[in-house]
């Protein structure tokens, strides 16, 4: 027997050697076989295995898993039943496996979403804000301070020499330095 084509897959290891086969329904992307039965209508959207998620979130929105059993039957001369058949693939039943998000569920899941949504659009307006505060903060506290010290420097230039000016020299020399040098040159001397 020449069988499987494409569209259907073997399970008869799993079902202790049972020539069993499953498709999708009504052989959906299976053309091999959709010549050999008649009442066979593929329909992408009635047949098809699907899964809906929402790509934010991941949450599974609506999802169906349809199959088709299948028996693997060979002519054969000595049953009197399987004299006159043709060897192929015969459809046994399909099943359908479905879910769906009810409307209280997707209720709970847009107020949920959108809830934390918000919440996150809010933290992060407050983060900036939180942010530009204390930039504010600290270029307000560099300029205080630059300004304080600013100020010393001028009251200190001021005690030095209240009629000091820009040309005024910085240092100037001390009678008593003078002095000084002068007792260090007879001490040298003598």
């Amino acid at each position: 027997m020449c069988l499987p084509a494409a569209g259907v897959l073997n399970i008869s290891a799993c079902q202790e050697g049972a020539p069993v086969f499953v498709s999708q329904p009504h052989f959906l992307n299976g053309d091999y076989y959709l010549n050999t039965i008649d009442g066979l209508n593929p329909n992408e959207t009635l047949h098809n295995t699907f899964i809906d998620i929402e790509p934010t979130t991941g949450i599974v929105m609506k999802g169906a898993k349809r199959l088709q059993m299948n028996l693997a039957v060979q002519r054969n001369a000595y049953v009197s039943q399987l004299s006159e058949i043709r060897t192929m693939l015969y459809p046994l039943l399909w099943l359908e496996e479905s879910a769906m998000i009810n409307d209280k569920g997707m209720e709970t899941f847009k107020q949920m979403f959108f809830n934390i949504q918000q919440w996150i659009t809010f933290f992060s307006y407050l983060l900036i804000c939180v942010g530009g505060g204390i930039d504010a903060l600290t270029l307000l506290y560099v300029l205080v301070k630059y300004l304080k010290h600013r100020k010393q420097q001028k009251e200190l230039a001021k005690s030095v020499s209240p009629d000091a000016n820009e040309q005024t020299p910085l240092l100037k020399p001390s009678l008593d330095v003078q002095q000084d040098d002068n007792d260090w040159a007879k001490m040298i001397r003598t």
